[in-house]
Formats: structure tokens, C-alpha cells, sequence
């Protein structure tokens, strides 16, 4: 199956991973695809499944303020970003609390989106761990799941 992201041509994709990695062009970047609404999914995808690439091949999701911009993009987005949701607990798993944030912004959490958060909170995971299982103790509150809050940490 054909993600939206391979429809769109690499330059159309690169232009945008471009602005997105510049850090003189990243927010009113950010802003137009924020504007530009449910269009700007394939975008985002392009960027989060590695199909946008710089000339020299590197995906653009291997640059940390770009990932981190389009997980800030669709966050901001809320729920028009929920196809893009199995994308995002992919960073989540990757430890990025800005996942989190996205996730916890389109309004609903799916079950797989559930048990992401649950394994975050679970099975902590080195420096960024505080910020992770806050956030990810937040979303799960957030939308009805405190009882998960009450177990213990293992260990």
C-alpha cells in the first residue's frame, strides 16, 4: 500500500524538510503547515516514515529539530494529525515526550496508543525518563486511564 507521503514528489517533500531543519525558516514553516491543516499530512508523514530526503539521501526524520518540529506540528494540529498517530507512538517508543504531546492533543486515545503509554510508564528509561513518564502519566490521566497511575514501578 501507498503511503500519501510517496504521492507527493521528493522535491515537494525536501523544500519542506529543508524549512523544517533551517533554523531561520522552522517556525514560520511550522506555522504554514499548521494552516495548512488536514494538506499537510503527507507532509508530515513524508517526514515521519524517512521518505523525505535531503539531496544527499539522509531522511529528514534523522535530524532531531525537525522531528521534533513536525511532532510539535501535529500537536498543534490535534485531531486532523490522528492518521498519523501510528507514526507518533513510533517516537514515543523512541523515547520523545513530544510524541506524547502530540498524541495526547487529537482528542482521543486509541487502545495501541494506551498500551505505548503504559509501557513508558512501566519501563522508564534513562535521562529523559522524568519528562517522559510525566507526560505520559498526564495523557493517560487526561483521558480517563488513572488507575494505570497506581502501579508501582518495577524495581
Amino acid at each position: 500500500m501507498m503511503s500519501e507521503s510517496e504521492s507527493l514528489p521528493a522535491t515537494v517533500l525536501r523544500r519542506w524538510g529543508e524549512q523544517l531543519a533551517d533554523v531561520g525558516s522552522r517556525l514560520s514553516a511550522g506555522q504554514m503547515l499548521i494552516n495548512m491543516g488536514e494538506t499537510a499530512l503527507p507532509i508530515l508523514a513524508g517526514i515521519l516514515d524517512g521518505t523525505a530526503c535531503n539531496r544527499f539521501g539522509v531522511p529528514y526524520r534523522r535530524f532531531g529539530p525537525v522531528i521534533e518540529s513536525v511532532l510539535h506540528i501535529a500537536g498543534a494540529l490535534g485531531a486532523v494529525a490522528l492518521p498519523l498517530a501510528p507514526a507518533i507512538r513510533e517516537e514515543v517508543k523512541a523515547g520523545r515526550a513530544a510524541a506524547i504531546r502530540a498524541l495526547t492533543a487529537q482528542g482521543v486515545l486509541e487502545l495501541e496508543t494506551v498500551e505505548v503509554l503504559r509501557e513508558v510508564i512501566r519501563t522508564p528509561r534513562g535521562g529523559q525518563d522524568f519528562d517522559w513518564v510525566i507526560e505520559a502519566s498526564h495523557a493517560l490521566a487526561r483521558y480517563g486511564f488513572a488507575k494505570e497511575l497506581d502501579r508501582k514501578h518495577p524495581g
